[in-house]
């Protein structure tokens, strides 16, 4: 079995998923990775680095094509490649070019003025997340159980779906800002698609109303 790279020890580390069996294919592989991703805590997902949070981003995007195209999610060697080939751009891009040294012809030509150096381009993804803010919900005034009180995005969009299996991924994002939590839209996008099924399946099995 080849070497882990870093990105995939970090992923494997993070969400305590084994690596790769010996029966089990590359793809399913990444996409089983990708699932434990999106499962974890909003504060432990943004412990990670910046390379393993874009790893998820793409990966996260080639799960919810319609239909899914879990082929189209990179390997972790090939993707800190790409990476690194994109960094090494970055890099030359930023070095001062190398300074023209004019002919003296006369005492009063002025020497020329150092060219000053670029700034380096801003990182290709930054990601906006805040701290959720921990709000006790009204306790409602219909009959039933209560809701669970939950700050996890992920846990949100799941009990929100299963209280109301029609609801759009629209009405999912404002309740969750409604309850002022910070999300990205990758994992809202593969949180509703995973749940969606699940609920589908129940439905088909009479196992909901």
């Amino acid at each position: 079995m080849s070497a882990k790279t870093a990105v995939e020890q970090e992923l494997l580390t993070a969400t305590g998923q084994k690596e790769r069996g010996k029966k089990e294919s590359p793809q399913d592989y990444l996409v089983r990775i990708s699932g434990a991703v999106s499962d974890m805590d909003d504060k432990e997902y943004e412990k990670l680095s910046s390379a393993a949070q874009e790893w998820f981003t793409q990966a996260a995007d080639a799960l919810n094509e319609e239909p899914p195209a879990p082929e189209n999610i990179k390997p972790f060697a090939d993707f800190e490649e790409e990476e690194a080939k994109e960094e090494a751009v970055e890099e030359e891009a930023t070095e001062d070019p190398p300074e023209d040294v004019p002919e003296p012809k006369a005492k009063e030509r002025a020497a020329p003025v150092k060219s000053s150096k670029k700034e380096s381009p801003p990182a290709k993804i930054v990601k906006e997340k805040k701290e959720a803010v921990t709000k006790e919900p009204k306790e409602p005034k219909s009959k039933g159980p209560a809701p669970l009180r939950t700050t996890s995005v992920a846990d949100t969009i799941r009990f929100v779906m299963c209280e109301d299996p029609s609801i759009t991924k629209d009405s999912v994002a404002k309740a969750l800002k409604e309850k002022r939590l910070s999300f990205d839209q990758s994992r809202l996008d593969q949180i509703y698609s995973g749940t969606a099924r699940v609920l589908q399946i129940l439905q088909e099995l009479k196992k909901l109303k």
